[in-house]
């Protein structure tokens, strides 16, 4: 239940952040909103998406999903694909922080700003970031294992695939 309580969270919390950006450029006429993102059959990321093409529609704008499928070259290639279409902005789920800066880079020299949701970039050129404290989701994780086994259990604990973050 916690855990579908963050969930919930961080989905709101990135709606708000696509609504917001939808609002400051109302003026400046029909927007087109390029969102690349992890994997299609991840049940978090295809809330996410659909999420953000709700917002963004609700407001006028236009969307252009692509999908990674878990496949960092991929994603480099969709990011290119966006920039050819002059997309105004760019909201990418990064498949690998490391691997997204090739991506993010080349849409900052475009002149696309890039908001990364779900995971951090190491790139600097990412102009806003919307994820959550992993050190204290961690914690709180951890709180909740000790309070469920106090007398110990073990543990496995998966989390996202390499270079996620």
């Amino acid at each position: 239940m916690k855990r579908k309580m963050v969930l919930l969270g961080v989905l709101m919390v990135c709606s708000f952040l696509l609504v917001s950006f939808a609002s400051d450029a109302v003026a400046q006429g029909k927007k087109v909103i390029g969102l690349s993102m992890v994997q299609k059959d991840s049940d978090w990321w295809a809330m996410m998406a659909k999420l953000a093409e709700q917002a963004a529609r609700a407001k006028g704008y236009d969307v252009v999903t692509v999908w990674a499928n878990g496949d960092q070259e991929k994603q480099i290639k969709d990011v290119e694909d966006l920039i050819q279409r002059k997309v105004d902005i760019i909201i990418m789920g990064p498949v690998q922080q490391d691997g997204s800066m090739v991506a993010i880079d080349q849409a900052f020299k475009a002149g696309i700003p890039t908001v990364t949701v779900g995971r951090l970039s190491k790139t600097v050129n990412v102009a806003a970031a919307v994820v959550a404290d992993e050190p204290e989701f961690g914690r709180k994780q951890i709180q909740q294992i000790a309070k469920d086994y106090p007398n110990g259990a073990n543990v496995v604990f998966l989390f996202g695939p390499m270079g996620a973050g």
